[in-house]
């Protein structure tokens, strides 16, 4: 006997249908569980919007990189291979720079994977909830503003070395805090990558002009150890600590990444910051250690002549300034972009957007000095 298929009805369409439709609506895994909701970025759709923040290309956010990571610090890198020996420095600070490499590749793939993670505090949202939220967010801008406030007292005692301390330190410092907070004013990571061009250029030539000196006036030229016997776990650690210290730009790398037009030509950005990073930190250690010899001193501007340091420390000045400004842009986006999430204010020219970024700025870099 034929059976025939009675077809259910409602309101809304077949039943059929209905049951169907949820199951077609969510991608699933192979293992059959739902996906989540895909995630939006930060900036959401920016389009007809009056600042687009998603505009950087990756050799902007390369060269954020670089001024960010690379600065005078990089000249305390000899007097770790002069206490380590040449082939323990040189193996920490290649082997510590792919650690870099690799840590950075992975904040990177992170980033794709949840594009709405635009700093650690997201991350530590979406790893654990609201606590670890903020104890991210406050460990996160705790190490911007202190490595804001290094580049402002770096600033003053490069000032002091070029006038022979001819005014107070304290007088520089706030020289260098309202030149910081005006190169901070813009709202984009690629108007301040600008900037970050004068740095990278500037502490290469500053390295370069002392490695030249140093080689001129060899103070203990070939007197080197390859490796150093017996040195102090306390002694031993100060040196690797610099290298370390070398690497760490990672702190602003979701923020960086977010604003790149493809979030996928991070790894492009990363490649030639590290590749650039690591080759010159090696370069640089080796020349000066072989003609500055054992005693070379931190930073390896102490091992040439006074006026090659005055000299050195003069076009080192656009590095020690934008490295300071590039953390102090992160730390004061991450307050902006959390007071007015949820509103379309920071991507517009109002009084309200333009005055509380102003606002922010002015609080950051005065935190800072007051510490």
């Amino acid at each position: 006997m034929a059976r025939h298929a009675v077809e259910k009805t409602t309101p809304e369409g077949p039943l059929d249908e209905q049951l169907i439709q949820p199951q077609l609506n969510l991608s699933a895994d192979l293992e059959g569980q739902a996906t989540p909701a895909e995630e939006q970025d930060i900036f959401g759709n920016e389009e007809g919007a009056e600042i687009q923040y998603k505009t950087c290309k990756w050799w902007n956010v390369g060269t954020l990189m670089l001024a960010e990571n690379v600065s005078l610090g990089v000249l305390a890198l000899p007097q770790a291979l002069a206490i380590l020996g040449l082939v323990p420095g040189l193996l920490c600070i290649c082997f510590l720079g792919i650690i870099a490499t690799y840590t950075g590749y992975l904040i990177g793939e992170f980033k794709l994977a949840h594009p709405s993670v635009a700093n650690y505090a997201d991350r530590g949202m979406l790893m654990s909830g609201p606590v670890l939220r903020e104890v991210l967010a406050v460990g996160q801008l705790l190490v911007l503003i202190f490595i804001m406030g290094a580049h402002i007292l770096t600033f003053a005692v490069a000032m002091n070395a070029m006038t022979d301390h001819g005014t107070c330190t304290i007088v520089f410092t706030v020289v260098g805090l309202i030149f910081s907070f005006l190169l901070g004013l813009p709202r984009t990571f690629k108007n301040i990558s600008y900037f970050s061009y004068f740095s990278c250029g500037s502490i290469i030539v500053a390295v370069t002009v002392t490695m030249i000196a140093i080689s001129i006036q060899k103070p203990d030229m070939g007197n080197i150890v390859a490796v150093r016997p017996d040195v102090p776990l306390v002694k031993g650690l100060a040196p690797v600590m610099n290298i370390v210290l070398a690497y760490t730009g990672h702190v602003a790398f979701f923020s960086f990444q977010s604003e790149l037009e493809d979030p996928r030509d991070f790894r492009k950005a990363l490649i030639f910051e590290q590749g650039i990073a690591v080759t010159f930190y090696m370069l640089i250690s080796v020349i000066i250690y072989y003609y500055a010899g054992p005693l070379v001193a931190s930073p390896a501007l102490g091992s040439a002549s006074p006026l090659v340091s005055k000299i050195c420390f003069g076009i080192a000045l656009p590095t020690i300034i934008v490295a300071g400004v590039v953390n102090g842009s992160v730390a004061t986006k991450y307050i902006y972009f959390r007071v007015w999430k949820g509103t379309n204010v920071a991507s517009t020219n109002s009084w309200k957007s333009l005055g509380s970024w102003g606002a922010i700025c002015t609080g950051a870099w005065l935190m800072l000095f007051l510490h």
